[in-house]
């Protein structure tokens, strides 16, 4: 800053009665206006940008939650499933069993 602060004062005193100096000067105080904007402009857009990527965290921390919520769902289903299947073979083993019986009462009762 101070080093254009210098070249605008150069400008200026060569400027006099010079009409390209002053051109140039007028020229430069566009350009520093110009410049003035352009980084308005772009704090205005690191703004916009933090608020976007605020939001990217927490859409992440959303989804990794929900995600967690998923697993966990997908889980439980498996260990539904297990023990589905577990009380099936129980069953059957129970069914097996109880032919079993039945055969050997039959088989007592054709006996007697």
């Amino acid at each position: 800053m101070l080093e254009a602060f210098k070249l605008k004062q150069t400008l200026v005193q060569l400027a006099g009665d010079n009409p390209t100096f002053n051109e140039m000067a007028a020229h430069y105080e566009d350009l520093e206006a110009s410049n003035v904007q352009m980084r308005y402009k772009v704090r205005e857009i690191q703004k916009q940008m933090d608020e976007i990527q605020g939001n990217a965290r927490s859409t992440n921390t959303k989804f990794d939650k929900l995600q967690g919520q998923l697993i966990a769902a997908q889980n439980e289903v498996k260990e539904q499933r297990r023990q589905r299947l577990a009380t099936e073979a129980e069953l059957q083993q129970l069914v097996a069993e109880s032919a079993e019986y039945t055969t050997t009462i039959d088989e007592l009762k054709a006996a007697v």
